[in-house]
């Protein structure tokens, strides 16, 4: 009972806090979200707005904000997509991509243009340490600077033995633009550190029906021992010359005339300087869980994956004119990227150098038909040969309904470590033939109705999997599938009911492992209370998968592995969340799988590995600006 109560203080504290907010809003508080806007390194021309609003923010776990995404049931646990994603890159794949939706990389860093100083502080806590800190500031200097950090932190000690992780990202930016728009330089650091204990599954699949495991934490599990650290540091620059015409940006405050140029032409170089490390080690080697058994596993295992990679990219870039006198109105690209690989694994040393040319093209018909196209092609060393066609093409009915078809066609190399790894129990040299991957999508949008379809269409040659013993295994046939997704909303009044479906299937399902169905709902309600100061949205969530042979995973190669020697069946949970909104302040308390006893006893959402139990969180984030 005291556990209880120590869990409903913080939810009375920030009630109570959100209702003194809401009263002294106006005299105290400055909320001036309009003054703030971001850039991304890969869109330095389009400006987006920071969120505040309640959409998803309930949502606690990283991996479970995107559609159709599973973890192995913790904060900070490897997570995969639940649907087939190909690869399609024509660099370099080192092929460790089990923690990538809680990694941050430069095409995610925001380079925020504020007018006043901007500040955001977010708090999420659930049972067991689980815990999400998220601290950022940004501030311009004049008219020219701008800079920024930001830290991120995840922990948790889990439910199970051995799931303790600890999640740290940070970046830091700094931008400069010339008064007269004619220069534009970026300086961007990342640092990525992960720190995770590891174990290989539950060793008895009968947890949720056996009385003696009502403490999770005595649950026997494999790889009593086992550890993963992921590192990296990261230095991007940009430097970029815009050409075009003067506009005339004079105020009747200004003595002395001011110009601005409106880019019709842009000449950028791009830098980036990477070094990234895994590790895996493990003290005493679990014999019953590895698929080779070493003389003296005893003396435990120290495996290590590291790289630094250098990557020097120019780029021309042509824009639209806004003028009717151009018949023919396009943006277009064309960029040149040379890129160095220093990989070391064990006793194997491998270079490679990556020179990757391409270009793309958009333009409209009457604001109407808007046709694109983007084309890559890697002509050196390890991945010569490989390349990638992205061809599209939109016709918009209004502005709240649209029709787009999309055509992907590429051939790509296997990654680095499919091909050659070398570990205490794992070696491998393989030559396996490039995959060439081809799909075709269709999708249908219409914002007044709040409908979304997208049907796709994919084959994959040559396709990549990892088998149950944790090595990599080619299915030389062809692999063929399709997938069909609906996004419908309903609302009525103040009530709402959100779904997310996919369907899909493939022609081998002995090399993939995804569930033929993918639900989420969100059935909710949502206003405003207490003469529209505090806005309200109090609901359910609820997730579903079919039956499928549900991956396994291997941290020893950080991989999801393929297995068929038992059905995951997943009974439907339920989530039931409270938001809080008052201008600048919003706040959630959430029931995650608040169904659990009643009709069911768990769900595994990976093989051998459990979801978690009934959880309490509860969370805020708090912007200011001043």
């Amino acid at each position: 009972m005291k556990g209880k109560l120590r869990c409903l203080l913080p939810l009375a504290v920030m009630f109570f806090s959100l209702l003194k907010t809401a009263s002294a809003q106006d005299t105290v508080f400055r909320y001036y979200p309009e003054f703030t806007k971001y850039y991304l390194i890969d869109h330095p021309d389009s400006a987006l707005g920071i969120d505040t609003s309640m959409n998803l923010f309930n949502r606690f776990h990283p991996a479970e904000i995107p559609f159709g995404w599973m973890h192995l049931g913790y904060l900070g646990a490897a997570a995969q997509p639940m649907f087939l994603v190909p690869n399609s890159d024509v660099d370099v794949d080192i092929g460790l991509h089990s923690f990538d939706i809680y990694w941050c990389d430069a095409a995610l860093v925001r380079l925020y243009d504020t007018r006043e100083p901007y500040t955001s502080f977010a708090y999420q806590q659930g049972t067991r340490s689980e815990i999400r800190t998220n601290i950022l500031n940004s501030q311009n200097i004049g008219r020219s600077f701008s800079f920024g950090a930001d830290f991120n932190r995840n922990r948790t000690d889990g439910m199970y033995a051995r799931q303790v992780s600890k999640l740290s990202n940070f970046n830091a930016f700094l931008r400069y633009t010339t008064p007269d728009n004619r220069y534009r330089g970026t300086l961007i650091y990342l640092l990525n550190d992960f720190k995770l204990e590891q174990n290989g599954g539950v060793t008895n699949d009968s947890i949720f029906s056996n009385e003696g495991f009502f403490n999770r934490g005595v649950v026997p599990v494999s790889l009593q021992f086992a550890e993963t650290r992921w590192k990296n540091d990261e230095i991007v620059m940009t430097n970029a010359i815009n050409l075009g015409k003067r506009e005339d940006v004079t105020t009747k405050k200004d003595s002395v005339p001011r110009y601005r140029i409106l880019p019709r032409f842009r000449l950028q170089q791009r830098f980036e300087w990477e070094h990234r490390s895994y590790k895996f080690n493990d003290e005493i080697g679990d014999r019953e869980y590895y698929s080779e058994q070493p003389l003296f596993p005893h003396l435990g295992i120290r495996d290590q994956l590291a790289f630094d990679r250098f990557m020097n990219e120019f780029r021309i870039s042509k824009f639209k004119e806004d003028s009717a006198r151009h018949k023919v109105n396009f943006d277009a690209d064309a960029f040149f990227r040379h890129s160095v690989w220093d990989i070391q694994n064990k006793r194997l040393e491998e270079k490679f150098q990556a020179v990757i040319i391409g270009g793309s093209f958009t333009t409209s018909f009457m604001q109407k038909l808007f046709v694109g196209a983007e084309a890559k092609l890697n002509i050196a060393d390890r991945n010569q040969g490989d390349f990638n066609f992205n061809g599209s093409a939109t016709f918009k009915f209004n502005n709240q309904r649209f029709i787009s078809g999309n055509v992907m066609l590429g051939s790509v190399h296997q990654s680095v470590i499919a091909e050659q790894y070398q570990s205490f129990y794992y070696n491998w040299n393989n030559s396996f033939s490039s995959s060439t991957v081809t799909s075709f999508t269709g999708i249908y949008v219409d914002s007044k109705w709040n409908l979304t379809l997208k049907a796709t269409g994919l084959s994959n040659s040559n396709y990549v999997y990892w088998n149950l013993n944790g090595e990599p295994s080619q299915y030389d046939k062809v692999l063929t599938g399709y997938q069909f997704f609906l996004m419908k909303n309903f609302a009525v009044k103040w009530f709402h009911f959100d779904n997310e479906l996919l369907y899909q299937s493939y022609s081998n399902d002995s090399v993939v492992a995804y569930p033929a169905f993918v639900w989420r709902t969100s059935l909710y309600y949502q206003s405003h209370v207490f003469q529209k100061a505090l806005q309200v949205k109090a609901g359910i969530d609820a997730n579903y998968r079919s039956k499928y042979y549900a991956p396994g995973y291997n941290p020893a190669v950080g991989q999801f592995v393929i297995q068929h020697e038992s059905e995951i069946d997943w009974f439907p949970s339920v989530d039931v969340f409270v938001t809080l909104k008052v201008r600048s302040l919003r706040a959630f308390v959430m029931f995650q799988n608040v169904n659990q006893d009643l009709g069911y006893k768990g769900n595994f959402t990976a093989y051998h590995y459990p979801m978690p139990d009934r959880s309490f969180k509860i969370g805020f984030q708090w912007l200011f600006w001043n």
